[in-house]
């Protein structure tokens, strides 16, 4: 019977000769077990005169038939280099290659249930099985450490799925979580060109030195092997920053390259313009861009004078400061 509820979970079972010769008697429930019940199984045993044993110590038992929901990626902790902290939202670039990976469990995961964390993009494992507790089931989360070495400069879909302990189904995979492993210094990137698109000249400039009168230039800066998630800062070397640094999307990646517009530029100013980029895993910054030369003039030039008229030919010869002559 059921210890939990009193239930009787199969009809009383008449001892044999085989039974008490073999020391056990073996006794398929009849009740129908309920999906999602825990049973505290234990048994009495009634003497011939009617006098009843102890109960036997309670073995328990849950009833689990069902596809265990999907987990989360709650959360992905770097604590190594430059840069730490946990990490809620993806993507995430960090020169880590050992993380801690939080995964969110649902309310009717059971002690017992493994937990598989992978790559999502090559099936591949991140660390070996875990299998849930007591404890895990009460937190609604488990920790998983990755134990498969991370590759510099490769992204990784972290996901995983859920395993039941009873019935041997998997759940759905958690939504990945996309992390790129960068762990070295971007390279330097270039200054592609320049594009005036005010004033009476227009156009867009490939090689320095410029010479301008729009005072908020667009900057094309050339960001091959940089990663999305790096940050690009345009600056002069006397000036300082020309520009808010620019945080690359996946877009610029691919073009190659990401276009930065200047804030005002002052008149009669000659500008080096270049660029640096900053590793959004560790914080270091590439060698500076090549700088490019432009010089802001707006200005109308003042008018000229006629200073004097030289006449150095026949009789009469000289230098002249007044008219008519």
């Amino acid at each position: 019977y059921d210890a939990n509820t009193d239930t009787d979970l199969a009809g009383t079972s008449v001892l044999t000769a085989t039974n008490i010769a073999d020391g056990y008697v073996d006794i398929t429930t009849t009740t129908a077990l309920v999906d999602g019940t825990t049973y505290a199984i234990t048994a009495t045993i009634t003497d011939a005169d009617g006098t009843i044993s102890d109960a036997a110590t309670s073995f328990s038992v849950t009833i689990d038939t069902a596809v265990p929901a999907a987990p989360t990626i709650e959360s992905v902790t770097d604590d190594a280099g430059d840069v730490t902290g946990t990490f809620t939202t993806d993507p995430l670039v960090t020169d880590d290659t050992v993380l801690v990976v939080r995964v969110g469990l649902a309310s009717t995961i059971n002690e017992g249930d493994v937990v598989r964390l992978y790559d999502a993009n090559t099936d591949t494992d991140l660390a070996g099985t875990s299998v849930l507790t007591a404890t895990n089931i009460a937190d609604g989360y488990v920790d998983i450490t990755t134990t498969t070495a991370l590759v510099d400069g490769t992204t990784y879909a972290i996901t995983a799925t859920i395993t039941d302990a009873a019935n041997g189904t998997i759940s759905d995979a958690a939504t990945a979580f996309s992390v790129t492993i960068d762990t070295g210094v971007p390279p330097a990137p270039t200054i592609e060109s320049v594009t005036d698109d005010q004033g009476a000249v227009t156009s867009t400039f490939t090689t320095s030195p410029v010479v301008t009168d729009d005072t908020q230039l667009v900057v094309q800066v050339g960001i091959t092997g940089a990663t999305a998630g790096d940050t690009v800062q345009l600056f002069d070397a006397t000036a300082g920053n020309l520009a808010a640094a620019v945080t690359l999307q996946a877009a610029d990646i691919t073009a190659g390259f990401v276009n930065i517009t200047t804030n005002a530029l002052v008149d009669g100013t000659t500008y080096a313009i270049s660029a640096t980029i900053i590793d959004a895993a560790t914080g270091t910054s590439s060698d500076a861009a090549t700088a490019y030369s432009v010089t802001i003039e707006t200005g109308v030039p003042a008018a000229p004078t006629i200073e004097s008229v030289t006449d150095d030919q026949g009789a009469g010869t000289g230098t002249f400061t007044t008219s008519p002559v």
